[in-house]
């Protein structure tokens, strides 16, 4: 039986401060920013640049995809990325992050009232 390496403890760094700024994203791009921005941090603290520099266009919030996100060839076809989503809850940890982005992405489309008004009284 293979050890198995968690990232929970970088995933508890930073999900007091994504909730918080998730929670008062005004709209779905908000939410795409934030959520990317986290992640680029997540794996910056994960592999301190053993992936190269990551950018918004690495890991991206889609909201309609399965796990909603996606990472781009450069992510996703990297061996030190993949070898470490084998053998960790990396994914888990991502999917987290994924997960609370998606539920205020469906709140700001049930509500697209409120991001207006916010505008309107900018």
């Amino acid at each position: 039986m293979s050890k198995q390496l968690s990232f929970v403890k970088n995933e508890n760094e930073l999900i007091h401060d994504f909730r918080n700024k998730i929670n008062r994203a005004e709209n779905i791009e908000d939410v795409r920013n934030i959520f990317s921005y986290t992640i680029i941090e997540l794996l910056g603290k994960i592999f301190d640049d053993k992936i190269g520099k990551i950018s918004m266009e690495d890991a991206v919030f889609k909201p309609k995809e399965k796990l909603h996100y996606k990472f781009n060839e450069k992510i996703s076809n990297n061996p030190e990325f993949n070898k470490t989503l084998e053998e960790s809850d990396l994914s888990k940890v991502i999917s987290d992050f994924a997960d609370s982005a998606y539920r205020r992405y469906l709140h700001l489309e049930k509500h697209p009232e409120k991001s207006e008004m916010k505008i309107r009284n900018f």
